[in-house]
Formats: C-alpha cells, structure tokens, sequence
C-alpha cells in the first residue's frame, strides 16, 4: 500500500485549512485564534542572540534540540496562551500606539 507523503489540511474552528510547520514551533501555525500570532504568546521568549527571533518554551520543554529560533510574526498554534504585552514590538504595534 503507497503511502501519501503530503499531510492534508485540518479544518478548526476558526476556519483556517491551510496548515504551516514551522521549524520551532510546537504545532502548526495558524491553529490557534484567529489574528494572534507566536508574539503575543506566553509560551515565546527571546532567542537572545538574534534579533526579534523568538523560541517556543512548549518545544523547548518537550525536545530542547528542537527549539529552533523563528520569527513570532507566525500565525498562532492551538497551544496559544495570551501574553499581556507583545514579545516584541513590531512596526505594526508601533504604528497602532504600542510601546
């Protein structure tokens, strides 16, 4: 039996269906609330060495070697947890009077 080398997309509540795996990330982006991205996530924390790169501490607890730097401007996973300020401040946060 040939197995399908593709994933198929999910559908979730939101309404999202075409899924990304993003290297760091603990599930796919864009599953989690619609508009919310990895930088208004709990679970994100700075990478430290690299500018406005972030790792996952979901990733980080599971499988430490997989938590990769990304950039938090992903689409949020299903594990999203809200922060109370952004990770970062991005030009779009700038621009709506976020310091």
């Amino acid at each position: 039996m040939a197995m399908n080398p593709k994933l198929t997309a999910v559908e979730y509540s939101n309404g999202v269906t075409n899924n990304t795996a993003i290297n760091g990330m603990f599930f796919f982006s864009g599953t989690g609330p619609k508009g919310m991205t990895c930088n208004n996530c709990n679970f994100a924390y700075s990478a430290g060495t690299k500018p406005e790169k972030a790792k996952c501490k979901k990733t980080a607890d599971y499988d430490h070697k997989m938590a990769s730097a990304f950039n938090p401007i992903y689409s949020a996973c299903k594990y999203f947890e809200r922060r109370p300020t952004p990770l970062f401040v991005t030009t779009f946060d700038k621009f709506n009077g976020v310091k």
